[in-house]
């Protein structure tokens, strides 16, 4: 907690920008309605196995590939939230909120690491006040928000090889890249 307390100091701009971001994606959470691209991979979080409803490929009930160039990651990750709490439209939008306010500081921390801290604010304040970005990762047309992760995640852990020398962030950027392609092949 100190550690997070230390890095939100450290950071406060960057901080502020992505707790902005976050509650524009919650005002009016509900709108527009649920739309196919946010909710295809519910079934198989669900355990519905049945070609016919968004799973593709399955090895002994566990779904692997939702279409042909979508894996079900996503799936994978909604189990837990669908069994605990249900599924709405707070349980399907929040999540992928999160993710997204996640990656834009790492995302932060990489345009710093390769700029600077103002091109890093810079960077994020483009992204956490477009509209088009906050209906985009919100309703995960796409879906994107893993792909965003993933890729920026990668970066952030590549720049962290090369500056502490550590073989865990060259297997953390091995892992990132692998999830990136299960989760979609493009």
């Amino acid at each position: 907690m100190r550690k997070l307390l230390k890095i939100i100091q450290n950071n406060f701009l960057a901080t502020t920008i992505v707790v902005v971001y976050t509650i524009n994606a919650f005002v009016k959470l509900r709108y527009p309605g649920v739309n196919y691209d946010e909710i295809f991979f519910g079934n198989a979080a669900l355990g519905v196995i049945d070609p016919s409803t968004f799973v593709e490929a399955h090895i002994h009930g566990i779904p692997i590939l939702l279409i042909p160039y979508i894996g079900a990651l996503k799936a994978y990750l909604y189990f837990p939230i669908f069994k605990l709490l249900g599924v709405s439209v707070a349980t399907i939008r929040i999540p992928v909120i999160l993710i997204t306010a996640t990656t834009l500081f790492l995302l932060y921390k990489v345009a710093e690491r390769m700029f600077n801290k103002k091109v890093g604010l810079l960077t994020i304040i483009l992204l956490a006040f477009d509209p088009s970005f906050i209906v985009h990762t919100r309703l995960d047309f796409g879906p994107v928000v893993l792909s965003f992760f993933f890729r920026v995640l990668t970066f952030y852990l590549f720049f962290k090889y090369i500056d502490l020398k550590k073989t865990k962030y060259l297997i953390g950027m091995s892992i990132a890249l692998s999830l990136g392609f299960f989760h979609k092949m493009d």
